[in-house]
């Protein structure tokens, strides 16, 4: 089996969508008269903002609100510009079975196959579990796939980042999209082989 994986952020889409989705939340629950959600996810990004509390803190305590799912949807929705046509296109045209795998939560991630309309066999993302964060990156997108996903003989993988040398190390081909300089020397001083997509 043919294992294809992609990143979503600075990969699929040209976005970070993280701090993205949580501006949205903050936006639609104030448009929306939903005013416990809006002080509940302003006053954290103003505690962030801060530096009083810290990043795991701060995501472990958004995704375990409780609000409309649709906000998660029309949220993706949204993202629907930010679409990378090189990697989309790329992606519909590789036979094999396609995980997007991404740090990004869950809740907004499984939403996205069907609204892009891409084809992707199954979503990796970041969770949470009895209160502790479960963040799907750089060494634990191997574990995560390895508890998902069976035997695979050949691993195609599209990313934009250093942090997912892990997954680089155990794939045969590797697109690395619109890579920052940094990346490109991390990458070539583990003597990775890689291709480049870029704009």
């Amino acid at each position: 089996m043919k294992l294809v994986i992609c990143d979503f952020d600075g990969t699929l889409i040209k976005a970070h969508s993280f701090p993205m989705w949580v501006f949205y939340i903050v936006k639609c629950s104030f448009r929306r008269g939903n005013f416990p959600l809006f002080f509940r996810f302003a006053s954290a990004l103003f505690l962030r903002r801060l530096g009083l509390i810290s990043i795991s803190k701060f995501k472990t305590f958004l995704m375990m609100q409780r609000y409309p799912r649709e906000y998660d949807s029309c949220f993706v929705e949204s993202l629907k510009v930010y679409i990378n046509p090189l990697v989309f296109e790329k992606l519909n045209q590789l036979d094999g079975y396609v995980v997007l795998s991404s740090a990004s939560p869950m809740s907004y991630l499984e939403h996205v196959a069907d609204i892009f309309g891409i084809n992707v066999n199954q979503v990796v993302g970041s969770h949470v579990c009895d209160g502790v964060l479960v963040e799907n990156y750089s060494v634990n997108k191997v574990q995560a796939l390895h508890e998902v996903i069976g035997f695979a003989n050949k691993v195609v993988l599209f990313t934009d980042h250093h942090m997912d040398l892990p997954l680089m190390k155990v794939s045969d081909e590797i697109f690395l999209v619109n890579p920052s300089k940094r990346t490109i020397r991390k990458v070539d001083r583990e003597g990775v082989n890689y291709k480049i997509i870029g704009d």
